[in-house]
């Protein structure tokens, strides 16, 4: 069931399709709770007949006194990040395609969250002196350029970021964002994005994932977001929103020989 095919009349059920949670015990490794992983699948047929795919992944790790601590499923290069660069929130995402509000939506919570203007778009919340944000900024979008084999680097430019403080965010002294539009989103993207899932594509709902059908899609766009506190921990939330052209007629055919559906 991966990116779909003329397989529509079998999806008008509008509901998630698949939900699964792991909770791991962080045991003795300074940290109390758990650490747990869920994802999530929505499948929903659109008003002009294209198809909308909605992958939703989340990681919880407790709150740690212990900075060394061993993660068994949260990532460690997110958990590197938010100690190197003291970040209270941070959302990064890579789109192709405009969001068509008109056909697709724009008030549901769904739209509203995942519908993400074309090519990179960055903004984060640290938790550090106004005087310090600028240089901090600069060094963050350096690794996750490294992280995510893209041009975030660019937005470390004065004239590619902002720091907001009206009509963004309330109490926002220390925000910075920044966006590319012209940057290309490709499988190099989406890769680094996969390896931060406890199984990567190997296992779950990401190993339904078709990538060619991905790329193919009318939109395409990958989102991370990271929330950071002493009281609730770090929580990674990982979309995957796609929406495709499905074939419908005798002649669509699907394809389940690596067990996941293809556009055919």
């Amino acid at each position: 069931m991966a990116i779909i095919s003329s397989f529509l009349s079998l999806l008008l059920l509008i509901i998630p399709l698949h939900h699964r949670a792991i909770p791991v015990l962080a045991g003795s490794d300074g940290g109390g709770g758990e650490e747990e992983f869920t994802e999530e699948l929505l499948l929903r047929p659109l008003p002009d007949r294209k198809l909308l795919a909605h992958f939703h992944f989340q990681s919880t790790a407790p709150p740690s006194a212990d900075n060394s601590r061993h993660h068994h499923l949260f990532p460690k290069a997110i958990a590197q990040l938010v100690q190197k660069f003291h970040i209270q929130e941070l959302e990064l995402s890579f789109t192709q395609g405009h969001w068509n509000y008109e056909s697709w939506g724009g008030s549901d919570p769904m739209s509203s969250t995942n519908a993400k203007p074309p090519g990179v778009e960055l903004w984060a919340l640290f938790d550090l002196p106004t005087n310090e944000v600028d240089v901090t900024w600069g060094n963050l979008t350096h690794s996750l350029s490294g992280l995510f084999c893209s041009s975030v680097n660019f937005l470390a430019s004065s004239t590619a970021y902002t720091a907001p403080h009206w009509g963004f965010r309330s109490n926002a002294s220390n925000l910075s964002y920044g966006a590319l539009p012209r940057e290309a989103v490709c499988n190099e993207n989406l890769t680094p994005w996969l390896k931060l899932l406890p199984c990567r594509d190997k296992a779950g709902l990401a190993s339904l994932l078709d990538r060619p059908s991905t790329y193919r899609g009318y939109y395409h766009s990958q989102r991370l977001r990271l929330i950071s506190t002493k009281l609730t921990g770090m929580i990674l939330e990982q979309s995957l929103t796609v929406v495709l052209q499905p074939r419908v007629g005798r002649s669509a055919q699907v394809s389940s020989t690596d067990g996941s559906l293809q556009p055919s």
